[in-house]
């Protein structure tokens, strides 16, 4: 019978260090396999029209994630199609890399067929569209310049916040989809039963991707080329595939606190 993982006790909450150790873990390990199917499911996006400049069509913000998606798509309505495209591809990556890193982390195959991960398209639709109209409300609402400045600044910095708790309250729909096989609205709601108790703790771990990923970004941008947008596109598409090995590991997780070892694990002890 396999162990329950080391350090996780049914009904506690989860670990920001064990959900990024983990989820670090099975990136590094597969690290090669990994990016060969990454490179091969963006080389149209990042090849095809436009490619010479994905930092000002949209692209590079697209695979920057949701958060940055939907403040561009907020600040400039001529980047959407190309943004949502962007972050379409990304959320494709991320739903493949998502069932095999948790494939790895559980011993177990998926439940859902690749053919179901259709009805994923309104869930990465849903979110990117429900971000953007969150920082419209901000974007055309408050007033600029002035003494107002600091209005701004505060109504930019409460947005940021509610939206990382949404955030972490949804995050993990997407693997009960990808790997549970669930329907929209029932990874929704499995996701935020799996964030109960633990929802600071899957904040936390978005904040120090978020963190990892721009620093990443800044660092590579002045050792390569920093006028250049598309320069940091490796660093993007690198930090689609850590966030999606961690989504994996906090699903993992999330799963055996609430609800302990699988069946099939049971079932072991009486074979």
């Amino acid at each position: 019978m396999r162990q329950p993982p080391h350090g996780v006790r049914p009904g506690g909450r989860l670990r920001v260090g064990r959900v990024l150790g983990l989820g670090f873990g099975v990136w590094f390990r597969r690290f090669i396999p990994i990016h060969l199917v990454t490179a091969v499911c963006l080389a149209p996006l990042m090849l095809g029209p436009g490619a010479k400049d994905p930092g000002e069509n949209g692209t590079i913000p697209g695979l920057f994630g949701l958060y940055t998606a939907a403040w561009v798509v907020a600040t400039d309505a001529r980047l959407l199609r190309t943004v949502a495209i962007g972050f379409g591809a990304q959320f494709a990556v991320t739903v493949i890399l998502v069932r095999e890193a948790h494939r790895r982390l559980a011993g177990r195959p998926t439940k859902s067929r690749l053919r179901a991960m259709l009805g994923l398209l309104p869930f990465s639709a849903g979110g990117l569209a429900t971000f953007a109209v969150l920082d419209l409300s901000v974007t055309d609402t408050t007033p600029r310049g002035g003494p107002l400045i600091l209005m701004v600044a505060m109504s930019i910095v409460a947005m940021s916040i509610a939206q990382l708790f949404l955030a972490a309250t949804f995050w993990l729909g997407l693997p009960a989809a990808a790997v549970d096989g669930c329907g929209l609205f029932r990874a929704l709601g499995r996701g935020r039963m799996l964030a109960r108790g633990s929802r600071l703790a899957l904040a936390v771990v978005l904040v120090a991707l978020m963190f990892l990923e721009w620093g990443a970004a800044l660092l590579f941008g002045f050792a390569t080329q920093p006028e250049n947008e598309g320069a940091l596109a490796p660093v993007a598409v690198l930090f689609i595939t850590v966030k999606a090995c961690v989504l994996a590991a906090a699903y993992r997780e999330a799963c055996f606190l609430k609800e302990g070892p699988p069946a099939d694990e049971l079932g072991a002890i009486f074979s």
